[in-house]
């Protein structure tokens, strides 16, 4: 069932710079571009502002490594305030208002509408002191955007005209760069704050922040979580809430997920489980990843409560293609428990695995079950050794 049950999971899954722009010709209507219409906050569109095309997901991590630019065209809106973009191979784009005084910001999955609004509205202030270990600091950015941080004299990085939203920082340093951790803009407000990287450990999740991805998804493209059932096997087992999202809770760690598992007794290949990928992008058509090095990692630490039993996975992909499970027993108690899950302890579907190439995580019931997990981290190795991309110029 474990290999069904991953092959299954897998099928699931499938700033305001001073540039010249180049002038807009209104909207058009090509599949090959991406469109914009700038309003102000009556919707009315505002002509002669520049907005910035910007990579995301694992293209603007793949441009950072490589000391490339994340920005890949600047245009002007025209007398109606629209902006057009000729787009070629992207499978997810952002679009950024690039104002002195106004700031907006969007995102466009290629695959579906190829057009956006952005409606103007006072930027926020950032003020980050980001500390790496002992490693000095050569810049701060926010992931998936065009936004940089400039360094003030007492070490610290200012955002200005920074879109309200949630962002994740990342300083980049001699050696690679370095998740720093996430973060909330609120439209015209200022923040001050301290982010300090992890070095020797690797937080996976604290479920701070919604949508549910691993943090070093919001760096890395990829660690997306997700619910399934037999279902697709004609069972009727169900995970409730089926959003992870829809499950965030409030917990002694403070936010967790909390599922419930009603099983399908009947059903010849009965479960339910909630999962993570690790480091695999959520576009089956893009670049594949090199995988999660757990070469070095020791144990997988995670807060559990709750009431029945279920099966901890970490899901991995050997050099030949093939993919194998190891998995741990968790008894599900009412009161908090920290688990600490030793991976030379855990047994796997086909014996010893070859290289650690980790793919994901699941925890899965085969009988009903009440499932709270709280944040889930790695110990023995620290985020480079775990995800090669993070390495300056990227993965060998």
């Amino acid at each position: 069932m474990r290999g069904a049950i991953f092959a299954m999971a897998q099928v699931a899954l499938m700033g305001c710079s001073g540039e010249s722009p180049r002038q807009a010709t209104g909207p058009g209507s090509e599949t090959s571009g991406v469109s914009a219409r700038v309003v102000d906050a009556g919707g009315v569109g505002v002509a002669g502002v520049s907005v910035r095309l910007v990579a995301v997901d694992r293209k603007w991590q793949e441009k950072m490594s490589k000391g490339d630019a994340s920005v890949l065209d600047r245009r002007t809106t025209d007398a109606q305030g629209w902006v057009r973009f000729e787009v070629a191979g992207q499978s997810h784009v952002a679009l950024e208002l690039e104002d002195s005084l106004r700031c907006a910001r969007g995102e466009v999955d290629l695959s579906g509408s190829r057009s956006a609004e952005l409606r103007a509205a006072p930027g926020g202030r950032l003020r980050i002191a980001a500390k790496v270990g002992a490693q000095s600091v050569r810049s701060v950015a926010l992931a998936g955007t065009g936004y940089a941080g400039a360094e003030n004299l007492d070490g610290t990085w200012s955002f200005s005209g920074v879109a309200s939203g949630d962002y994740a920082a990342i300083a980049l340093t001699d050696s690679g760069m370095a998740f720093l951790g996430r973060l909330s803009v609120a439209s015209g407000a200022a923040l001050d704050t301290t982010m300090v990287a992890d070095v020797d450990s690797v937080l996976l999740e604290d479920f701070a922040f919604a949508p549910i991805k691993n943090r070093y998804g919001w760096l890395l493209g990829a660690g997306w979580w997700y619910t399934t059932t037999d279902k697709i096997y004609g069972g009727a087992s169900t995970a409730t809430p089926g959003d992870p999202a829809g499950a965030l809770v409030a917990c002694p760690y403070g936010n967790c997920l909390s599922v419930a598992f009603s099983i399908d007794q009947t059903a010849s290949e009965r479960f339910a489980l909630v999962g993570m990928d690790i480091d695999h992008p959520y576009d089956p058509k893009g670049p594949r990843s090199p995988l999660a090095d757990f070469s070095k990692v020791d144990r997988v630490r995670f807060g559990a409560s709750g009431a029945g039993e279920v099966q901890f996975q970490i899901h991995y992909r050997n050099a030949d293609g093939t993919t194998l499970a190891c998995h741990h027993a968790v008894v599900l108690q009412s009161a908090w428990k920290l688990q600490e899950v030793v991976l030379s302890s855990m047994v796997c579907d086909t014996g010893p695995v070859a290289g650690r190439r980790a793919v994901g995580m699941t925890w899965v019931a085969v009988a009903d079950a009440q499932f709270n997990l709280g944040p889930v981290t790695l110990l023995g190795a620290g985020p480079r050794s775990v995800f090669p991309e993070l390495q300056l110029g990227g993965a060998p």
